[in-house]
This record gives C-alpha cells, structure tokens and sequence, in this order.
C-alpha cells in the first residue's frame, strides 16, 4: 500500500509565516467591488435580485483572484508574500 506509507511520512509537513499588507487587500476587494458592481449593472436585465447577487459575487471573485496575481507578480508590490517555510513536528 503505497498510499498509506507515503501519507505516514513526516517530509510533507512544513508550516510558514505569509507576510500580509493590508492596505493593498482592501484596496483590491474595493476595486473588485467596483467592478463587480457595475459589471451586475451593465449584465443583468431581468431585475431579480437573486440575479444581481450571483452576477456580483462571481464577478467579484475572480477580479480579486485576478487583481491579486497581477499584484502579486507583474506589479512586483506582493498583496501576500511566503516569508519562511519551516518543518513542522
């Protein structure tokens, strides 16, 4: 059973500290936001607010995932940065 002698060993569990700058994740759910609102304004025509919401919340979540990477990477100003990766017993 492979599986099992692979899940008993101890080299896969490690811990670390994520360094957060909070200014930019409020500023990057804001903007998300924005944009989430409008893109519900501009999309939805039927008026149901059950209709509203979901368009909000999709639209909100992936310009946050979006917007974060492209903080993350090609902004070079890290919305979360993995300070230190440390064995945990």
């Amino acid at each position: 059973m492979p599986i099992l002698a692979e899940a008993t060993a101890e080299s896969w569990r490690y811990a670390g500290w994520i360094a957060l700058d909070l200014r930019l994740i409020i500023f990057v759910a804001a903007v998300s936001g924005l944009i989430a609102v409008g893109s519900a304004a501009l999309w939805v025509r039927s008026g149901r607010p059950r209709d509203y919401a979901s368009v909000f919340f999709f639209t909100w979540l992936i310009a946050l995932v979006v917007l974060t990477i492209i903080f993350n990477s090609i902004a070079g100003h890290p919305v979360f940065v993995v300070e230190k990766l440390f064995p945990f017993p």
